[in-house]
């Protein structure tokens, strides 16, 4: 179901991010899309994996990942410069 007249923000918020992933899971399980979809730093990320419809995704990445030196940490961007 396609909501014509709404469109989705998704906040910022690192880990408190996966809080909206349940939410975008839910949308998934029940075929509710939006005509615009609009994140801000973490709130991007779950829209890109909403919106190729990946579900489950949000959740391992920000869970299973989370305590990977690669995945968030000052020393992968420094090691990059």
């Amino acid at each position: 179901m396609l909501l014509k007249d709404c469109g989705l923000v998704l906040e910022e918020g690192g880990m408190r991010a996966i809080c909206t992933a349940e939410v975008l899971e839910y949308f998934l399980e029940k075929q509710i899309d939006f005509l615009y979809v609009i994140g801000v730093f973490a709130g991007s990320v779950m829209a890109a994996s909403f919106l190729s419809k990946q579900k489950g995704r949000n959740y391992r990445v920000n869970i299973h990942y989370v305590t990977d030196s690669r995945y968030l940490s000052f020393g992968s961007v420094k090691d990059k410069c």
